[in-house]
């Protein structure tokens, strides 16, 4: 983050630095919101300039985290005048975002990952000892088994919560790696990434840097397969056409002729599995 970067002419929201961005086009703004009576608050802004885009739209993703979509060449002082006039709605929408659950929770809950095309079942093990491998797969590679430490079926305490996030994001680097070669020999790529990371981003599923660099998110492995293909496949697209052009959308209808429905499935879960496993350790 670049410190000491403000927009003085903003009295309740203000850009207080930049956060790295992968895809040049975009950017991520890191923003003080004053809520007046309710305090202060610090958010995470992804800025998103599309070419068809008329208006500038937003939306809360989660707790602290904002997505701006605007038109191209919408300027820093016009995004942030915008955002001021939305203020009392954003501090609405925050209030109303559910509390983030942990990773355990969600999956006692939705007890489903995706992985190599395919939904698994969930279940837990334990050991008396950390095992080299957190997962494994089982009954025929029908499911999946997570380290958990202690009886993940019990009472969800933090030991356990702190297991079964560690254990699900060595789970998702191994089989969101593999699931990218898959696509992109599939597809008979010429331009191969160069490198794949699975980190903890706040707003976005993936992103496609300069260098042919990939970076997905690990809540990837937590939707259903077709949508964890389109985010993938999206950002494949990223490795010819670094931009969202009309030759960007082409392309990517190639790849996934129902990119626009997956889109929109995609869209209406962004925002309740962005938040899980938000405060996990680990």
């Amino acid at each position: 983050m670049i410190s000491g970067f403000s927009d003085r002419h903003s009295t309740r929201a203000a850009v207080v630095g930049l956060l790295p961005s992968p895809n040049p086009r975009h950017g991520c703004l890191k923003l003080r919101v004053d809520f007046g009576a309710g305090g202060a608050q610090m958010f995470d802004c992804q800025v998103r300039p599309r070419r068809d885009a008329r208006h500038l739209r937003l939306r809360v993703r989660s707790a602290d985290a904002l997505l701006l979509t605007c038109p191209l060449r919408t300027s820093r002082r016009q995004m942030i005048a915008f955002i001021e006039q939305h203020v009392d709605w954003i501090q609405t929408q925050v209030a109303t975002v559910s509390k983030p659950l942990s990773a355990l929770a969600w999956l006692r809950k939705n007890p489903s990952l995706n992985a190599h095309g395919k939904s698994l079942e969930v279940r837990f093990f334990t050991a008396a000892r950390r095992p080299e491998a957190r997962h494994r797969f089982v009954d025929e590679g029908r499911a999946i088994a997570l380290f958990a430490g202690v009886n993940a079926s019990a009472r969800v305490g933090p030991r356990e919560t702190v297991e079964v996030q560690r254990s699900l994001r060595e789970f998702a680097k191994e089989v969101l790696a593999a699931r990218v070669y898959f696509q992109a020999e599939r597809l008979d790529l010429e331009n191969m990434p160069t490198r794949i990371t699975v980190r903890d981003q706040r707003s976005r599923w993936g992103s496609c840097a300069s260098s042919g660099a990939l970076s997905l998110n690990w809540r990837l492995v937590l939707l259903p397969p077709e949508l964890a293909d389109y985010v993938i496949l999206h950002e494949l697209a990223h490795l010819r056409e670094l931009n969202h052009s009309s030759r960007f959308w082409a392309l990517l209808e190639r790849y996934d002729p129902q990119r626009k429905a997956h889109e929109g499935a995609l869209n209406a879960l962004s925002e309740r599995l962005m938040s899980v496993g938000r405060n996990d350790a680990g």
